[in-house]
């Protein structure tokens, strides 16, 4: 079953998204802050990171720059 990621500081957009790709068959994961994503990223090993451009403290651009700069 494909894993999906989805790293947003927002609870209810989460849940919304899970709901319905998990009604598709889809394993979702979700992580609440970019420090967590990139933490659920090492763990679950994701096939798909739906990421939150705006986020405090580490934002979806600054996830990017650090998940791509490490295998």
């Amino acid at each position: 079953m494909p894993k999906i990621l989805i790293i947003d500081d927002n609870e209810d957009d989460i849940i919304a998204v899970k709901y319905v790709l998990e009604k598709h068959k889809y394993d979702v994961i979700g992580a609440f802050s970019g420090e967590e994503g990139i933490e659920a990223v090492k763990k679950h090993l994701p096939n798909c990171i739906l990421l939150d451009r705006n986020m405090p403290t580490l934002d979806g651009i600054e996830v990017c720059h650090i998940l791509k700069a490490n295998d």
